[in-house]
């Protein structure tokens, strides 16, 4: 999908605010003397960048350094819209523009690459986000060196594809490396360190390295709490994934009323729908799954995978979790329909991430539970 296909769905995104809104849309446009095209845009700024881009692929070409800052800025404010298919599409075409003119190795290129194998990961697609990263994180290291900020970030978000893919002990390895720098660089409180420390007692976490999991999660909310406050999103995340540690060591006693507290607090900072939320509640969850209460977890997770379809998408990992997640607790509770659910997700999972996946085995262990019943 090319320029004017963006533009084409930018429009129709402004009509959406137009619509919501119930104000007037107006374009107005002027062209200075040297022949810079203004648009103004009462309502809608990512279609006022997305017609700036226009102007400057046709006037100057897509390599020329105007397009290629317009464009940017284009794609950078798709993706604060959460429009990841553009987003995508824009960064696919500023890094082929950068690389077609300044080389594969030039800073340009591997910023536009690191943006959008950020943009595939935001949008579920980690196979090839965890590819482009993987080549950004090798030339930044071969050119900048393992402590430049620019390497220890690309080498952080290939940690997180990493174990987003299920490759954990490389992923804890890298993630090590990478905290060391962060530490050496910018120090333990800095917001990338927090990050770099929230992914190794996750990792932890998915190694079933329990108690050195909880450990680093205890001492990540600590700081973080001190630091940034109890309902930061960085804080309300760390705690959730400590409990989320908590429910799989069955210690449930201690995390339904924490779960609820944690719910609460976080939609009352970030919205019902915002992921850190949405892990709460799923969280939540399953503390009511491990306390019998199954009906009131359905309807709960019905509402989540709800939630998580219009805030991720219907394929995203996010989504599929929660919907396999409804699955099991539907076969634990008889329900027939969990073979439907089940199987639906189990496409998905192999698509994603291919038949060995311990998501895929999730999905797979509830349909054959179903079918065998």
């Amino acid at each position: 999908m090319g320029i004017r296909e963006w533009f084409r769905r930018g429009r129709g995104l402004g009509q959406q605010w137009r619509r919501s809104t119930e104000e007037p849309f107006t374009v107005s446009t002027s062209t200075k003397a040297d022949g810079t095209l203004v648009v103004d845009v009462l309502l809608g700024s990512v279609m006022s960048l997305g017609l700036q881009y226009q102007h400057c692929v046709q006037k100057y070409g897509v390599s020329d350094p105007l397009t290629l800052a317009a464009g940017k800025e284009y794609a950078e404010s798709l993706m604060d819209e959460h429009e990841l298919e553009l987003a995508v599409t824009a960064y696919r075409e500023l890094a082929a523009a950068t690389r077609a003119s300044l080389g594969p190795t030039a800073p340009e290129t591997l910023a536009n690459q690191h943006s959008l194998a950020f943009a595939l990961y935001s949008r579920g697609s980690f196979t090839e986000a965890e590819r482009i990263q993987r080549v950004v994180y090798k030339a930044r290291r071969r050119a900048l060196g393992l402590t430049h900020p620019d390497t220890l970030s690309s080498g952080n978000n290939l940690g997180e594809l990493l174990i987003q893919l299920g490759r954990y002990e490389e992923a804890r390895s890298l993630l090590r490396t990478v905290s060391a720098g962060l530490m050496r660089a910018f120090g333990a409180d800095a917001a990338d360190t927090l990050v770099c420390r929230m992914k190794l007692a996750n990792v932890e976490h998915l190694m079933g390295n329990s108690a050195e999991a909880e450990r680093r999660y205890r001492t990540l909310i600590e700081g973080l709490t001190h630091t940034r406050g109890r309902t930061s999103p960085a804080t309300l995340q760390a705690r959730s994934n400590h409990l989320a540690l908590l429910l799989d060591m069955e210690r449930t006693q201690e995390v339904l009323g924490e779960s609820e507290r944690l719910v609460t607090e976080a939609t009352r900072a970030l919205g019902a729908t915002d992921p850190v939320t949405l892990h709460a509640r799923h969280g939540l969850a399953r503390a009511l799954v491990q306390t019998q209460n199954h009906k009131k977890a359905i309807r709960s997770l019905r509402k989540i995978v709800a939630d998580n379809e219009r805030v991720h998408g219907a394929e995203h990992p996010s989504t599929l979790d929660a919907r396999t997640f409804l699955a099991e607790v539907l076969a634990e509770h008889g329900d027939p329909r969990a073979e439907q659910e089940a199987l639906a997700c189990l496409s998905k999972w192999k698509q994603l991430y291919g038949s060995e996946h311990p998501q895929t085995e999730r999905a797979r262990t509830v349909f054959w539970r179903m079918r065998g019943s």
